[in-house]
């Protein structure tokens, strides 16, 4: 028998608690109300066994002040960006939807050819929290909204993941180099992509290479996570810890992670194709 009981969260003594950061599995159920507790004790002592037990299965508990509209850590995603599921990648062996993409699978990159992925994080974004967040709605771009084949169809994204595009497409850059861009801001200058604020249950996913990476979803060029020192300080604490025990180095280098190859335009002014 467990020693962990039900206890009354709007009481709780949530200070002294030992909070370890968002849950995988809440994670991955889209609940962003749930905490991962390290130990939480009842009346009577509990046996070895338990404490064992309880120290390798954390017990998730329901914490309704999480999640909600006011800003913070607990409202904060738990990776930057995304690619919402549906949404097809090249492999050697054809389009797969990114949903189905597991560690170790090869990936048609822009610059690189066949990458491995090294991970892959899926978060969701529930409805209740984009009614009371609008910055979290997704951005929808329609086939062809950025030119001919990009994308290929209807792909739906985080509105702070990058894409990549032509230099002439960006007020004040290169019209000969590429730029990363935020969906988002492809909104604001394109007739074909728009925020989409009614999107249901939105499953987003990252691919997590080696290296900093550009491939296609539906057509469309977009980038795989960035594990620079911004992008670690902007993970979950538990996708923190897997990212350094994964690239071990960045603990003592948090710039140790290949450059990005691309310029990174933040707040870009998209301009309309001139064709």
């Amino acid at each position: 028998m467990s020693y962990l009981r039900k206890i009354d969260l709007k009481n709780a003594d949530w200070e002294n608690a030992d909070l370890k950061g968002t849950d995988p599995a809440g994670a991955d159920a889209g609940q962003a109300g749930r905490a991962k507790i390290g130990v939480v004790r009842g009346d009577a002592p509990a046996p070895a066994s338990a404490r064992t037990a309880s120290a390798q299965a954390p017990l998730i508990l329901e914490n309704p002040t999480l999640g909600s509209a006011t800003a913070g850590p607990a409202t904060r995603p738990a990776f930057p960006g995304g690619i919402a599921e549906g949404a097809s990648v090249r492999t050697p062996c054809g389009l797969r939807r990114v949903e189905m993409v597991r560690p170790g699978d090869l990936i048609v990159t822009r610059d690189n050819g066949l990458q491995p992925v090294r991970r892959v994080w899926k978060r969701v974004v529930s409805p209740a929290r984009i009614n009371a967040d609008r910055a979290l709605a997704p951005v929808c771009l329609l086939p062809r909204a950025l030119g001919p084949m990009l994308p290929q169809n209807r792909v739906l994204l985080a509105p702070d993941q990058r894409v990549l595009v032509p230099g002439y497409r960006v007020s004040g850059q290169e019209s000969t180099a590429g730029c990363l861009v935020r969906a988002c801001d492809l909104a604001a200058g394109c007739d074909d992509a728009y925020i989409d604020f009614a999107p249901g249950d939105l499953r987003l996913f990252t691919l997590v290479f080696d290296s900093h990476q550009v491939f296609c979803a539906n057509g469309l060029p977009v980038e795989s996570f960035l594990a620079n020192a911004t992008g670690t300080i902007a993970l979950a604490a538990h996708l923190r810890a897997e990212l350094l025990h994964l690239f071990p180095r960045l603990k003592r280098q948090p710039h140790a992670y290949p450059r990005v190859k691309y310029r990174v335009v933040d707040a870009a002014n998209f301009l309309p194709d001139r064709l």
